[in-house]
């Protein structure tokens, strides 16, 4: 149960903040994404797979992140005030910073700066899909446990 304890807290917080290209440069990241779903891909300490998610989009929550093209950052809930940052692009990885991204990223079991795995894709009907992926296996029971999210470009 800690995973999803972990879920609703990065979702409650809103400082949370398929595939087939891997961004090529910060200018494919640029502008609004709304989070469409999220959730962990767990392996246990027998081998089991389980996939839990939730679909953040269809359960009415509205989660956006926004990429400006001068390096600045932002998330919102639409409730919540919007959490500031900064973002850069190196490589497959996206790296947020900022007081708050430095508190999820110590909640995800990392120091210093939020860093996630980054694909993106198109899907016919959903337009440009951003998956970002993070290893909490730190924080977690688990023999590995990745915290996944999936936005679309708005």
């Amino acid at each position: 149960m800690r995973h999803a304890n972990i879920l609703k807290t990065i979702s409650v917080a809103v400082i949370i903040l398929m595939g087939s290209a891997t961004l090529s440069n910060a200018q494919n990241l640029a502008g609004k994404w709304q989070m469409i779903r999220s959730g962990y891909n767990i392996t246990k300490q027998d081998g089991t797979q389980l996939q839990p998610r939730v679909e953040i989009k269809a359960k009415g929550m509205l989660v956006i992140w926004e990429f400006f093209g001068d390096g600045k950052f932002s998330a919102t809930d639409g409730k919540s005030p919007v959490q500031l940052g900064r973002w850069k692009v190196n490589g497959n990885k996206l790296i947020i910073s900022g007081d708050w991204a430095r508190e999820l990223s110590q909640a995800v079991g990392q120091n210093g700066d939020l860093v996630f795995e980054i694909e993106t894709s198109s899907k016919s009907g959903a337009g440009t899909l951003l998956t970002t992926k993070v290893d909490a296996t730190k924080i977690s029971n688990y023999k590995k446990n990745i915290l996944y999210q999936e936005f679309q470009k708005l």
